[in-house]
């Protein structure tokens, strides 16, 4: 009785120091933006951001389908699909809740999309921006989710548009630089229009009389042909030719059509958004430039935003997403607070708090008992969330404590309660509340049950947060779960890192022996599943732990000058890190299949003034057949406080984490490059074989912000060997590393697997 008092008065104190911290705003209509962000992260899953453009709010994200690069929201505005470019993926989430209820069948990548304007027909365009693709676009039908039509268009079909009547729809073929108009009633195409080279981009005015179609150009408009042609829909005709820099990527019109504004992708980064007045004249259209602005380089993609005067942005290459105010031309301004990783079609949806809120409020009071009114209950918190409204979200999840103890809805609901304290600093509450989350879930577990367990991403960053708290406020929480979680018998494949988050927090506040005993129960737990790529990553991490030798690498003191040259003979006795077998590669491991693939050994050595790397690198294909996506080695430093002990070590990617990649020649006649991520120039050096290149890297210690080598110091190191030219298009890439570094090309990864070298 006491400790449920004191829990209560604890939930109580939390409840008003959030009423205190936090702001609220009152339930209205929200519009929201969903922004896909198409990397290999979270488990294959791409991210797609969802925000609050008004209030500059990132809301929440969505882990969905991999290389997620397009979203579009059905005509009522209930739902958005998000689609993959590369798989035949794709899957519809609830706009009110963001929550996954469907996932389509589509005949294949699609490139763009759009609704019928009664919603019973989403058309997808089945081809690809790098090339390639169907030739076709596909009807799916919106109540079954199955493709129930297909339509032969021209070669690469990239871009769609439909008109407010459904009557017809208009498809831009990259490829065979032709537009393709269908009447999708009668299921024919009534014409071919040709307009331009590479048209990559279709845009109607507001009124369905003209058609603007972006086109890129020959070799992103460097060898000409980039231009916006205008389209008299009536009659097909091209009435008017604007020119433009090269390459224009996406075009934006406001919704009296008398401003336009257009995107280049390959006009060199300069002056990469022009501005045009648009008048239209009997039978044609005039436009007049009358600025050009410079922003980011990966500009492309732009969407015309709800209130039809701000064209917003993404950024392909350096991620971000831009406002642009199409009125008045100025430097368009990056939104705050949003995922920073590369961009693509983003897409707008409103929401009615207070209708939503009235809907799950009659499903609460019809059955309040039920699994129906705890899910509302969920939605209710999510759609407060939505309007910023965290007073209302606190209330809800700790209503939902109260009334529905030892219970899935329980653990998270504590879990919730746990995350917004953790946002809002509040240290001790949160760990309350993420320690209550645990126990909460090992007493569910424990006693049996026929409830679905929780996503094991929810389970673990508990359990890592609470870590992470525990050594602040010096409170051992971990011996309790222990016991608690061992007695558990059931086979979860999130129970080994769970050992592992408990054994690291004991040996952070000083028992050792609890410690010992959760890292046994972690190989314990492994031997169990059966798994050999969870087995391995999470070997390395007990190896790291334990500082046994298999996880070290170690640079010499070099005596003379090193040659680059790709030689080794003067770097002396230095001990070689193996990346040549199976259990070296954390990415797509079952498709390593031997040393054919990509494999290595790497040697580290030091003088007073630089830092040495060199590796000895076999591969199938010894030159780039592609430059963009050929192989490569990446080589990642550590230099923060902490980093040579995963004790200590940050695991956030931050300043002081340098990533260099080492690119092999394109062809015999070239030499390697190296490309940094931070402002240096390492010099490189190499030699070719048939089966491969040895590289030689020099990077001058001035670089490293006063880092200096001494013998028996540690940082931290990773290594990638990136296989990413597969004959197989649908093989995703093999990475050959030692120790999972930061942040790589398929999204971004904790620095938690670095590796220690040690000079």
């Amino acid at each position: 009785m006491l400790l449920q008092c004191k829990e209560r008065f604890i939930a109580l104190n939390i409840v008003f120091g959030l009423l205190v911290l936090m702001s609220s705003a009152p339930a209205g209509v929200t519009h929201k933006m969903y922004v896909p962000h198409p990397f290999d992260s979270k488990g294959a899953k791409s991210v797609v951001s969802v925000y609050d453009l008004k209030d500059s709010r990132l809301i929440s994200t969505i882990h969905s389908v991999p290389a997620a690069m397009l979203a579009r929201v059905t005509p009522d505005g209930k739902y958005v699909w998000i689609f993959s470019s590369k798989e035949r993926e794709a899957e519809i989430y609830s706009v009110a809740t963001d929550e996954l209820v469907g996932k389509p069948c589509l005949d294949g990548p699609i490139c763009d999309a759009v609704f019928d304007p009664d919603g019973e027909i989403c058309y997808t365009a089945n081809g690809s921006l790098s090339g390639g693709g169907d030739n076709s676009i596909s009807f799916i039908d919106v109540e079954s989710q199955m493709a129930s039509y297909t339509i032969a268009t021209g070669a690469n079909p990239v871009s769609l548009a439909i008109q407010k009547d459904g009557s017809r729809l208009y498809v831009a073929n990259q490829s065979d630089n032709s537009i393709t108009v269908i009447d999708p009633k009668q299921y024919r195409v009534d014409m071919t229009i040709y307009a331009g080279i590479e048209p990559n981009q279709l845009v109607l005015s507001n009124d369905g009389r003209y058609l603007f179609v972006a086109n890129r150009g020959v070799d992103f408009g460097r060898s000409g042909g980039s231009c916006v042609t205008v389209i008299e829909t009536e009659t097909g005709k091209v009435v008017r030719v604007i020119e433009t820099g090269n390459g224009p990527s996406s075009i934006g019109l406001t919704p009296d059509g008398g401003r336009m504004v257009v995107c280049h992708v390959g006009y060199g980064y300069r002056d990469n958004l022009w501005y045009y007045d648009v008048t239209y004249e009997s039978g044609g259209v005039a436009a007049e430039l009358i600025d050009k602005i410079t922003f980011g380089k990966g500009a492309e993609f732009g969407t015309v935003g709800p209130s039809g005067n701000l064209f917003i942005v993404p950024d392909h290459l350096d991620g971000g997403v831009y406002v642009v105010d199409m009125l008045e031309p100025h430097a368009p301004q990056k939104l705050a607070n949003l995922y920073a990783e590369k961009a693509y079609f983003v897409e707008f949806a409103a929401v009615d708090i207070n209708r939503e809120l009235a809907i799950r409020d009659a499903i609460i009071e019809n059955n309040p008992a039920s699994i129906e009114a705890q899910d509302a209950a969920f939605q209710q918190a999510y759609l407060h969330r939505t309007a910023d409204d965290r007073n209302a979200v606190v209330t809800v999840y700790n209503s939902i404590v109260e009334k529905f103890p030892g219970t899935m809805s329980e653990t998270k609901a504590l879990f919730a309660l746990g995350d917004l304290c953790y946002d809002q600093q509040l240290v001790s509450n949160a760990a309350d509340y993420y320690n209550r989350g645990l126990l909460s879930y090992g007493g569910i577990l424990k006693g049996g049950t026929d409830e679905q367990t929780l996503r094991s991403g929810s389970i673990l960053e508990a359990s890592e947060r609470l870590d992470e708290l525990a050594v602040k406020l010096d409170e051992n929480y971990f011996v309790d779960l222990y016991k608690l979680y061992v007695n558990i018998p059931m086979k979860l494949t999130e129970f080994p890192q769970l050992f592992f988050t408990f054994g690291i927090s004991l040996m952070k506040l000083g028992d050792s022996k609890f410690a010992k005993k959760c890292f046994e129960e972690t190989e314990n737990r492994l031997i169990e599943l059966m798994d050999e790529s969870l087995y391995q990553e999470m070997k390395i991490k007990i190896d790291l732990v334990r500082s046994d030798a298999r996880a070290m690498f170690y640079a010499a003191k070099v005596k003379g000058a090193i040659t680059l040259d790709g030689n080794l003979d003067d770097w002396g006795k230095v001990e070689a890190l193996s990346l040549n077998s199976r259990d070296d590669v954390v990415v797509n491991q079952m498709r390593w299949l031997d040393k054919t693939d990509i494999s290595g050994s790497f040697y580290a050595g030091y003088d007073q003034y630089n830092l040495y790397v060199a590796g000895d690198i076999d591969d199938d294909k010894v030159f780039r057949q592609d430059p963009a996506n050929g192989d490569y080695v990446g080589v990642y430093l550590d230099l923060r406080d902490g980093s040579g002990n995963y004790l200590t070590r940050d695991r956030e990617v931050g300043e002081g984490v340098y990533l260099i990649r080492v690119i092999p020649p394109v062809d015999a006649s070239g030499g390697f490059s190296v490309e940094c991520e931070q402002e240096m120039e390492p010099m490189i050096g190499g030699m070719m074989s048939p089966d491969g290149y040895v590289f030689e890297l020099k990077i001058p210690l001035a670089y490293l912000k006063g880092f200096s080598p001494s013998k028996g110091k540690r940082i931290g190191v990773g290594i990638e060997l990136f296989d990413l030219d597969s004959g197989n298009s649908n093989d995703p890439p093999k990475v050959v590393g030692w120790l999972m570094p930061a942040k790589s090309a398929y999204g971004p990864r904790f620095s938690e697997l670095f590796g220690i070298l040690e000079f």
